[in-house]
């Protein structure tokens, strides 16, 4: 089989997939950051089946090149989300499989409530992302895109990140959320918070109360039309 990952980032996918398919297949990591393709390439070198890429899924040019092309997590990243697909599609071979795996970020459940200033976070965060034309209930909506472009035999699958106090990846499943307040420079703030009191505020809720937390997750999968088929 041949596979394309779009969007690999530094390739820990795109490596599994590569050694899923042997012998004899072939993954092929697609990412927009040179720098993450080249940390890919570094600590994946000589591995067999394996080639990573520089580029766009908007700027594909491949037709009927691949089993599977598959996207985990990108198609929230990108407005221009038919045109993605159907670069990806085009990209697969007839009778082939396109996967987009995919959030619903307006529908995150955190139990308890969060503070204050946590929620008024997470309320800039969405209009930001509203702002660039990214979709919130991304997940939700894949089915609907992959039957717009053309697409078969469509399947949703639940894959919600869920995670409760005692389990051993809780804190790190939380404190992705702290890292994301820390590093958006790019996200405008309306709410009147301080970012490091907002975080304080956030870490303590994370440590103290915090029990649960379930990111609405979403695998959809479609079959490209088999022109042969009548």
């Amino acid at each position: 089989m041949r596979v394309l990952d779009i969007g690999c980032g530094s390739g820990s996918i795109t490596e599994g997939i590569a050694r899923a398919v042997q012998p004899g297949g072939y993954a092929v990591g697609l990412d927009r950051d040179a720098g993450l393709i080249d940390r890919a390439r570094a600590r994946t070198q000589g591995q067999a089946g394996l080639e990573f890429r520089v580029g766009s899924v908007l700027d594909l040019s491949e037709d009927s090149a691949y089993d599977v092309v598959t996207a985990a997590r990108v198609l929230q990243w990108i407005s221009d989300v038919p045109g993605a697909i159907a670069r990806m599609s085009t990209a697969t071979r007839p009778g082939g499989t396109v996967l987009a795996l995919d959030y619903d970020h307006a529908e995150i459940v955190r139990e308890p409530l969060p503070p204050v200033s946590t929620r008024d976070f997470y309320d800039d965060f969405l209009r930001w992302r509203d702002s660039n034309g990214w979709d919130n209930r991304m997940g939700s909506n894949l089915p609907g895109h992959l039957e717009r472009a053309g697409l078969l035999d469509i399947v949703s699958t639940s894959q919600d990140e869920v995670v409760h106090r005692g389990d051993p990846d809780f804190a790190d499943a939380l404190r992705i959320w702290s890292i994301v307040m820390q590093e958006g420079h790019a996200m405008p703030q309306t709410s009147g918070h301080l970012i490091h009191e907002t975080v304080a505020d956030y870490e303590a809720w994370c440590r103290d109360e915090a029990r649960y937390q379930c990111m609405v997750l979403h695998a959809v999968e479609g079959r490209r039309h088999d022109s042969t088929v009548h």
